[in-house]
C-alpha cells in the first residue's frame, strides 16, 4: 500500500465441466454426417474439458464438438492457443452447414 492503492481478489476454482447431452450429440453427429457423409465424421474417446461453455452444458441440453481444421497444404497444423495456430476455412463452411442441419432439424422436431 505504499501508493495507497487496495485491491480485493476474488478467486474462483475453474469453470465447470462441459457435460455433452446425449440426444444433442447424436443430433450433431447425424447433421454432420448428412452434410459431408458418415466416412468423414468420427467418434473419438471422450476428453476432460472445462470452458465457458460448460455455463451453457448446465442450463440447457447442449454438445461441444470438435470440428477439423487441419490441413498440412496450407499450414493449418498447429493446436488451438499454438503461437502458429491457423484455421484452414474451408472447414467453417462444414461448420456453419453442420449446424445449419442441425438446427433446421431441431426445429422440425418441434422442441420448445
Amino acid at each position: 500500500m505504499s501508493h495507497g492503492a487496495r485491491a480485493e481478489v476474488d478467486i474462483h476454482k475453474g469453470e465447470p465441466g462441459v457435460v455433452n447431452d446425449v440426444e444433442m450429440t447424436e443430433l450433431i453427429a447425424a447433421s454432420a454426417k448428412a452434410c459431408i457423409g458418415a466416412d468423414n465424421v468420427l467418434s473419438t474417446p471422450g476428453w476432460t474439458i472445462a470452458d465457458d461453455f460448460g455455463y451453457y452444458s448446465e442450463k440447457r441440453p447442449s454438445v461441444y464438438f470438435r470440428l477439423g481444421i487441419r490441413n498440412e497444404e496450407i499450414g493449418s497444423v498447429f493446436p488451438l492457443h499454438h503461437a502458429r495456430f491457423r484455421v484452414d476455412e474451408a472447414a467453417l463452411k462444414v461448420g456453419a452447414a453442420t449446424l445449419v442441419a442441425a438446427v433446421t432439424a431441431f426445429l422440425s422436431t418441434g422442441a420448445p
